[in-house]
């Protein structure tokens, strides 16, 4: 197979602002495309964990002739707006745009819309408002909104309350806030009065009656049926003398699982169903096909305004022969000292609820121009899947790309999130043999992962067992045996791993090739930079990175270490996701920066970093 083409990203200026879309040209593009879809992505978490399996299927289809233009909505992923902005209106506003957009270029290809869960609602909503009606192509729709709304109400209430009275206490107040017109925050999505409703509202219409219904679902199981609720809506499609095809193919959860998965059964099915069945043996080479589609050219789109002061442009650059995809938020006059921001855990560039865009567009307001990327594997990126053990590639190439982007940026520091943070000390570790050219102008590490067996057993002995031996409702919930077996049997195990410890390598032994966490020790140690520490107090991860503070000689005297700043976060949770945590992140990173922007006047950069060792607290 030939290799794929790389997409565009760009910006596309709608009634209420700037939506980022990626468009897939088809293969050749002398000829005419087979189809022109629009990607209508799922809502809030959903949408980051499916980016991948999205852009797999956009770059397959791209190459057997079709065109694809994938856009972030109102609020969402990289585009402009607020989430508590924006109304099912506006959405469907964007993605008429989209579909103007692509018809434009692409007249004599049948128009389809590809809506993903939530996403298909607002397909359907928008197929029946355009002539001639496009072709539907559904991923695990949801039938109604009632659903995704209860879901996170749910997980607003399962937040900090495991009694089940209290939670549905939780719910209820909940509903009450939303009824008086609040916005109410849940997993740092801030949901609007408005927007709940508009999502309550919303079921899967019919579809045009000359439309086409490609209906996919995916299982585990190999002999899986559609969901009870599915066949019902089918059923009436059907009866209602609609053209519907459904069919369940075997394959993970992916917009739900922890970890990014891919689900090749259900890119085949997809390929299968738009292109014909003659596509479906050349899809059994395709993940490795796509993760050969990368171009060495750098790319960069017209620069646009997002938010006062701040303009964004995406950015394509090269990595080991993989193509990355980035979007810089920058001032007008950027200061010298730039930031590459390093995706951590199974997320892309925009972050949980955002949060990385945000953060972006907040320090490029404060005067500093800021990369967010998708390392090799992760969101719109070509390649293999990879953990932060192996993207000190990605990492310089991403310090690069900002430094050619932005000529005024003279030295760039590094931000991460859990494995992120680990993934930046891990590049430090390595970056003075490996890029002497480029020292980094500092760290900023929040909740760094350093997880071991000994770390999360001791984390979860001292901080939730030893919580939950002091509380009155635990002790009546064990007398009424209401704790269940495997809950004392995690205690135990926990407390005979705590003990255990990490054996150590005897005298005159050979010594053993270092763990991850003893080369981030060796790092924070050796780091000649200044280093900003951000650690949750609500979040299990900072917990145990505490832990190997105390219990690890690798990381002994760490916090004496010159040039450290320490910012404590008690009531935060692991991605900061209340609006306080998030504010006071974004204002210590922000004041970080320009410390180090700031002229040195004395050895380093010791006279701009006052009170080095002295941890402040927010909260």
């Amino acid at each position: 197979m030939s290799p794929l083409p790389v997409p565009d990203a760009f910006f596309l200026p709608c009634a209420s602002g700037q939506r980022l879309c990626v468009y897939h040209a088809p293969q050749d593009v002398e000829r005419p495309a087979r189809a022109a879809l629009v990607y209508v992505h799922p809502f809030a978490e959903e949408m980051n964990k499916s980016r991948r399996m999205a852009a797999m299927q956009a770059r397959a289809l791209a190459a057997q002739q079709c065109a694809v233009l994938q856009i972030d909505l109102m609020g969402c992923g990289d585009s402009s707006g607020l989430l508590s902005d924006a109304r099912w209106a506006d959405w469907q506003a964007d993605v008429q745009a989209a579909c103007d957009w692509l018809v434009r270029r692409h007249a004599a290809a049948p128009l389809w819309l590809w809506g993903v869960r939530a996403g298909a609602l607002l397909a359907l909503d928008v197929a029946a408002t355009r002539q001639p009606a496009p072709q539907l192509l559904l991923w695990q729709p949801l039938t109604a909104g009632k659903t995704l709304v209860q879901q996170f109400l749910r997980l607003k209430a399962a937040a900090s309350l495991s009694d089940g009275a209290a939670a549905k206490t939780a719910m209820a107040e909940l509903r009450q806030a939303l009824a008086a017109g609040a916005t109410v925050d849940i997993a740092g999505y801030p949901l609007s009065a408005g927007l709940v409703q508009d999502l309550e509202a919303a079921v899967l219409a019919s579809p045009p009656a000359d439309s086409a219904v490609h209906w996919l679902e995916v299982s585990p199981r190999a002999d899986a049926a559609l969901a009870p609720a599915s066949v019902r809506v089918v059923e009436a499609w059907q009866a209602a003398g609609r053209v519907v095809h459904a069919a369940v193919v075997m394959g993970p959860s992916f917009w739900q699982t922890s970890e990014i998965e891919d689900a090749p059964a259900l890119l085949q099915a997809t390929l299968a169903a738009v292109c014909g069945a003659a596509t479906a043996q050349v899809v059994q080479a395709m993940p490795a096909a796509l993760d050969h589609a990368a171009r060495e050219a750098r790319a960069i789109s017209p620069p646009v305004s997002i938010t006062p002061g701040v303009q964004e442009h995406c950015l394509r650059f090269a990595c080991q022969g993989e193509t990355l995809q980035g979007v810089v938020s920058q001032p007008a006059q950027p200061s010298s000292v730039g930031l590459v921001i390093v995706v951590g855990g199974p997320q892309y560039r925009v972050g949980s609820h955002r949060q990385f865009a945000l953060l972006a567009r907040h320090l490029a307001a404060s005067g500093h121009a800021v990369l967010r990327f998708d390392y090799r594997g992760m969101g719109d990126a070509s390649g293999d899947v990879r953990d932060f053990l192996a993207v000190d590639g990605d990492i310089a190439a991403a310090i690069t790309a900002l430094r050619l982007a932005v000529p005024a940026v003279q030295r760039v520091a590094l931000w991460g999130l859990c494995d992120g943070a680990s993934a930046s000390l891990l590049y430090h570790d390595t970056q003075p043999q490996a890029h002497p050219d480029a020292p980094l102008a500092g760290l900023c590490l929040l909740n760094p992962w350093v997880r071991s067996a000994q770390t999360q057993a001791a984390a979860q002995v001292k901080h939730y067992y030893a919580k939950r031996l002091t509380e009155a409702a635990f002790w009546r919930k064990l007398l009424r045996g209401e704790v269940g077996l495997g809950r004392l049997a995690e205690l135990a195990g926990s407390l005979r791993a705590m003990r255990s410890g990490q054996p150590r390598a005897a005298a005159g032994s050979a010594a053993r090739p270092l763990g991850f966490q003893q080369r981030m020790a060796r790092a924070w140690h050796r780091a000649d930079c200044p280093v900003l520490l951000v650690l949750s107090g609500n979040d299990l991860t900072a917990r145990e990175f505490v832990e190997a503070l105390a219990s690890d000689p690798a990381w002994h005297g760490a916090l004496q270490r010159p040039l450290l700043q320490q910012l404590a976060l008690p009531q935060a949770d692991h991605t900061c996701a209340d609006d306080t945590a998030r504010t006071a992140v974004e204002q210590a990173t922000a004041a970080w920066l320009q410390r180090l922007a700031a002229p040195a006047t004395g050895v380093g950069h010791r006279a701009a970093q006052p009170h080095p060792n002295r941890a402040a607290h927010a909260g």
